[in-house]
């Protein structure tokens, strides 16, 4: 699903056609006048999609995200019958998810990948199920269309009970390393659950939250990269002067201590610690 699926318009649609699609879905899916539990999380995903939609720069780039197909050194032929495509001895099948899957295929960074990204990590060979890293083609926004988003709204500590129902807590723990960014985020996300029910007030809009949420062309598999996953992705973006990209700090998934997060400057690629409430620039990966 992309954000014209949200809207439910498509990428023709004039600027009056998705005003008035957002005004409606707003309205419906507003917490103020729908009670359901998933209200809420729908409203803000409109409000992003809206958000993002009415920008002329940004629906631009999107657009283009969203037309350009995965390169190749080989050309590829389709079979309508087995709705496959193929390349010399290579294969593209879809998934249960109607998502297309490849075997064999060679991606190269800098290039577009199969959701409709941008391929920046290549690890030279598949292993726990994945080979490459593409990046969405833009930032990731949060709930309101702010351009930043916090990594936590609270120290990043774990309250639970003991086997002896004891309240207790402890810093939890993530990776810096490459191939940790998706667990990190299914973990940062777990805790934010619990905390949310502990304190019973609802926590979004979190880096991690946000990235898991995004969806692009049908893909909804997108995390919060680790600290090592970042600095990648930092040096693909200047290595190939890749377009659309700030100077600015992008947070990570690793953190240091229960009030520090890892957070890499684009504009020098210098990683330093940062306090978890500060603002700072989302970018969602993926693996396949």
């Amino acid at each position: 699903m992309n954000y014209y699926d949200v809207l439910g318009v498509n990428q023709n649609s004039g600027v009056d056609e998705i005003n008035r699609a957002f005004r409606l879905l707003a309205k419906k899916y507003h917490p103020d006048f729908n009670n359901a539990l998933d209200a809420k999380d729908k409203f803000i995903l409109i409000r992003e999609a809206y958000s993002f939609l009415k920008n002329k720069d940004n629906r631009k780039t999107y657009d283009e995200s969203l037309n350009k197909k995965p390169e190749s050194a080989h050309t590829y032929t389709y079979s309508k019958e087995k709705d496959n495509f193929y390349h010399e001895q290579n294969q593209y099948y879809k998934d249960q998810n109607q998502n297309y899957k490849y075997q064999n295929q060679i991606f190269k960074q800098g290039s577009i990948g199969p959701a409709g990204g941008i391929i920046f990590f290549d690890k030279g060979n598949s292993s726990n199920n994945w080979r490459y890293m593409e990046v969405s083609p833009v930032d990731i926004k949060e709930s309101y269309g702010e351009g930043r988003a916090k990594w936590s709204l609270f120290d990043l500590t774990e309250f639970f009970y003991d086997e002896n129902q004891v309240f207790r807590y402890r810093i939890f723990r993530t990776g810096n390393e490459i191939g940790c960014g998706k667990t990190n985020t299914e973990y940062i996300i777990e805790v934010l659950k619990r905390e949310s029910k502990r304190i019973n007030q609802l926590l979004t809009g979190t880096a991690a939250q946000i990235c898991a949420q995004y969806a692009l062309n049908g893909y909804n598999d997108w995390f919060l990269p680790s600290k090592n996953e970042l600095n990648e992705l930092f040096k693909c973006v200047k290595q190939f002067n890749l377009e659309g990209f700030s100077n600015l700090e992008h947070w990570s998934s690793s953190k240091i201590d229960e009030k520090a997060v890892w957070a890499q400057s684009f504009k020098d690629g210098s990683q330093t610690e940062h306090p978890h409430d500060h603002k700072k620039s989302v970018r969602a990966v993926r693996y396949f």
